[in-house]
């Protein structure tokens, strides 16, 4: 089992398997105790009202409207509600897995990932239980699908919370710029724009975040997807160059070499 910061997600392939979902309505004082642990990972949104999480080392985790819970798998635990309250919410279980077959876990307690307001959540979560108890055609793949819609939202906003935490939150524009543009000529300048600071404190914010500059972060991003597409096998070489950026075949190859250790030829091998 590989352990991961759920918002690693963004940058990691990984595949979603078994997805089950349940929206429940807790009458007030409700008490629940998951003692054989959990038999998938669990995304948990609060619809109303709040509960109360007694984890397996006694700490107590209290969640309430518009908080987004990761419960991981295996996890033992007891829940309770208010006797004034009622609790509702919608959870969605399933396997996760990374790209060698490996369990992903992302905490080792219940924990709070995210609270928020934006209807978008409570509108996913709904989709996702609706379409779960759907029979038809391809009613899992629409299923998994909306799944995979709400983690990468998901991921991003918690990306941009752990930002916002570090001070860092003003070079988020310019990461979502470089990641549309990468295979354009970017300019700092255009970066320092977008973030609304100057070129020398856009780039003392990003060297600081990253520890490497943003013409360095670029590269990486190009030679990720070029990577990928060498993989592939429906690409040469040169078509890799052009289509991450590159007008120099010769470039792209000595670059390639330099970041990954191998030639472009040798990772279509």
């Amino acid at each position: 089992m590989n352990q991961y910061n759920i918002s690693a997600l963004k940058d990691l392939d990984f595949a979603i398997l078994n997805i089950y979902t349940k929206e429940k309505l807790c009458a007030p004082g409700f008490h629940l105790i998951q003692e054989r642990g959990r038999p998938g990972h669990g995304f948990l949104y609060v619809m109303d009202g709040e509960g109360l999480y007694i984890l397996e080392d006694k700490k107590e985790l209290v969640v309430k409207k518009h908080d987004i819970v990761y419960m991981p798998k295996h996890s033992i635990y007891e829940s309770t509600g208010s006797i004034s309250n009622c609790y509702s919410y919608i959870i969605v279980n399933m396997d996760i897995i990374d790209n060698t077959k490996s369990d992903l876990v992302f905490t080792n307690d219940i924990s709070i990932i995210l609270n928020s307001s934006n209807s978008y959540y409570k509108n996913i979560f709904q989709e996702i239980n609706n379409s779960y108890r759907t029979v038809g055609m391809a009613s899992d793949i629409k299923c998994k699908a909306l799944v995979y819609e709400m983690l990468h939202h998901l991921t991003l906003d918690i990306f941009k919370n752990e930002l916002a935490t570090n001070n860092y939150s003003k070079i988020y524009p310019a990461i979502l710029y470089i990641e549309e543009h990468y295979r354009e000529n970017v300019k700092l300048d255009d970066l320092a724009n977008v973030s609304h600071l100057s070129v020398s404190h856009f780039r003392r914010l990003f060297n600081e975040y990253f520890d490497i500059s943003p013409l360095k972060y670029i590269n990486k991003l190009k030679i990720k997807k070029a990577s990928e597409l060498l993989s592939s096998g429906l690409y040469t070489v040169s078509e890799v160059a052009e289509e991450t950026g590159f007008s120099n075949v010769y470039y792209f190859s000595r670059l390639f070499k330099e970041i990954t250790g191998v030639s472009p030829r040798h990772m279509m091998e």
